[in-house]
């Protein structure tokens, strides 16, 4: 990516930070490298959900992994956001919802593979715990995967999922970002 395409995520990402800090937990997008290894965890996956899409960087690492006949439904709460990331990204595997993660089962079921970067950390706990179990519930098999800036949420994913298997990326700001890997 250019820096001149960093520079004009930054100020994106910076803007609905400061508008809407619990919905965005951070003012710097994914980095190519968290984003690349999130992406790696949707092994033969064909029907995906991204959660918390913002303007992109992890949903081109997933559409780069994603099979030619599968689907990615990338969810985003903020509409601005939604916005720039259908004018960003034109793929016809890909199908841009402007709504909350925890309304995932109104739009779909069966899925094969879920990749959220939605802060959590940032939720009350009925409403964290409500989104986990409605990612458990969507979920066919497969991964569950989740970026967050801290361990806080690790239990809460164990109690849902069984065992979760914790990845890094340090080339992230913040660096080492916990990536979560649950399975189902």
């Amino acid at each position: 990516m250019s820096w001149k395409r960093y520079a004009k995520d930054f100020i994106l990402y910076s803007v609905n930070f400061r508008r809407e800090p619990k919905q965005m937990s951070t003012c710097f997008p994914t980095s190519k490298y968290a984003a690349r290894k999130m992406a790696g965890q949707i092994g033969d996956a064909k029907y995906v959900i991204e959660l918390g899409a913002a303007s992109g960087k992890v949903t081109k690492e997933i559409l780069k992994e994603l099979p030619e006949d599968g689907k990615l439904l990338s969810f985003e709460i903020n509409p601005r956001l939604a916005k720039e990331l259908k004018r960003n990204i034109n793929d016809p595997r890909l199908e841009v919802i402007v709504d909350d993660a925890g309304n995932i089962r109104d739009h779909t079921s069966g899925v094969d593979c879920i990749i959220s970067t939605i802060p959590l950390t940032t939720m009350k706990k009925a409403e964290r715990e409500h989104i986990i179990q409605q990612c458990y519930d969507t979920l066919d098999r497969g991964n569950y995967v989740q970026l967050q800036y801290c361990k806080a949420v690790k239990k809460e994913l164990e109690q849902r999922f069984g065992t979760v298997e914790i990845k890094r990326s340090f080339r992230n700001i913040p660096p080492s970002t916990v990536i979560y890997n649950c399975r189902k």
